[in-house]
């Protein structure tokens, strides 16, 4: 792997957003969802992707840039650095500033076409892995220092019959073709932006397979759809859990029947205040489930489109979340390099914004232990052992410094204040004894 800060050369920016969310059959996505079109575009647009950022991006709000400043300071290197990411989607552009891409052999029937023509896999490449803006030093990818290892699984999220879709072979192919390559050495983490509504044997052995062999599957847990609205997915209900409905999220969380793979990361994003309309909602937009391990914003998270130009996600979704833990993980191995998987998690989950609830035995369907803090999982200084238990009732470890004692003002009267307690001690003893003597004095005269 090799450490590299990649500049991209488009200056031009245009406000997209993307969100798949793939079903048994035919996928679907979310109503303003742009960023393709860029792929058609000839000029750069009229917004800067400077300034998006700065009116609170995502990026801005994890504090990205300072976070992979201290990763520097602490380690002297790029943030991602040494870490190999896979992203199983619609495929990864090798352009601008994705450089640094291994593309993996697609397994069989997983595409029709060698064109890439949804832009869900760049997407999310970009955000894990995007080098920085050239002019401005702004972050594009949350750990620019990582190796994007692209394992396309699908051709494209819109209904198109001489195209292929997503469903749970497709995946478990895709699983089962990294998993050689999975390791210490190979790939660590495992980002997943799509999912099935159905758990299949297969799907889950080929989960468990990459698992076992040490990688963390980051998994997007969904978004509401247009489905007709007597589907138990269309419209939130009180005391809604979709746990059993988002595959491969689901696998984070315990069934009746199977117990939950270690390893696996369930993400959702937050809502989008200030859009208006159902998106500003969160109920309006994901899909609540017990399965939630941790949330990341990610309406305006800066990426980079098929054209290799810059775009922007347009609506909150949760396959950028997905990305975005993806980066914020691939940053911490280059930190702490000798945790195993279940450490770097632990530095994920303890330091979310919601990791302390009342009742721990009752998961947060909303956000699970709340938005992830990059910078506080980097800088926190905590010692979780090597299953990832922290210890019991421990406050953070710091460096014991004793206190020490002020010193006593030099005291210029002591010696005088001496003397005198030894003088008045002689003359008082004198007093007493004439006092004594004077009946005795008094006779003799």
């Amino acid at each position: 792997m090799r450490s590299r800060r990649i500049a991209l050369t488009s200056a031009g920016v245009l406000l997209a957003g993307s969100l798949v969310v793939a079903g048994g059959g035919p996928s679907y996505a979310i109503d303003g969802d742009e960023c393709l079109d860029i792929n058609e575009v000839g000029e750069p647009g009229e917004n800067d992707v400077t300034q998006f950022a700065a009116d609170g991006s995502p990026a801005s709000a994890l504090q990205v840039a300072a976070t992979q400043q201290r990763v520097t300071e602490l380690t002297g290197k790029v943030a991602g650095d040494g870490v190999t990411v896979a992203v199983l989607d619609s495929g990864v552009l090798s352009t601008g500033g994705l450089l640094d891409v291994e593309a993996g052999p697609s397994a069989p029937g997983a595409t029709r076409t060698r064109d890439l023509v949804w832009h869900q896999g760049t997407l999310l490449a970009g955000i894990i892995a995007g080098a920085p803006d050239e002019g401005t030093g702004s972050p594009v990818g949350i750990a620019p220092g990582a190796t994007i290892y692209d394992q396309r699984i699908y051709d494209t999220g819109a209904d198109d019959d001489d195209l292929t879709q997503v469903d749970a072979d497709a995946l478990a192919d895709g699983l089962e073709a990294i998993a050689p390559r999975v390791g210490r050495g190979g790939i660590r983490i495992v980002t997943i932006g799509v999912r099935v509504p159905a758990d299949t044997p297969r799907l889950r052995a080929a989960v468990e397979r990459v698992t076992e062999r040490g990688a963390i599957v980051v998994a997007a847990s969904g978004e509401r759809t247009d489905l007709d609205a007597e589907s138990p997915e269309a419209v939130f209900r009180a005391g809604e859990d979709r746990a059993e409905s988002t595959w491969p999220a689901g696998y984070s969380r315990a069934t009746e029947e199977e117990d939950a793979i270690p390893g696996v990361l369930s993400v959702t994003t937050t809502g989008a205040p200030g859009d208006g309309g159902e998106d500003a909602a969160p109920e309006g937009l994901i899909l609540f489930s017990s399965a939630i391990d941790v949330a990341a914003p990610s309406r305006g998270a800066v990426s980079i489109a098929l054209n290799g130009r810059y775009c922007s996600t347009y609506v909150a979704s949760t396959a950028v979340a997905a990305a975005e833990v993806s980066g914020v993980l691939a940053l911490l191995m280059t930190a702490y390099p000798k945790d195993r998987r279940e450490q770097v998690i632990t530095r994920l989950e303890a330091t979310a914004s919601g990791a302390t609830r009342v009742d721990p035995a009752t998961p947060n369907t909303r956000t699970g232990r709340g938005v992830v803090q990059p910078f506080e999982a980097l800088t926190r200084p905590l010692s979780p052992d090597r299953r990832g238990a922290l210890p019991f009732g421990a406050p953070p470890e710091r460096e014991a410094v004793p206190a020490q004692l002020p010193e006593a003002a030099p005291d210029v009267l002591a010696s005088t204040r001496d003397n005198a307690v030894w003088w008045g001690l002689l003359g008082g003893g004198a007093l007493v004894v004439l006092a004594l003597l004077r009946p005795v004095l008094s006779r003799r005269h």
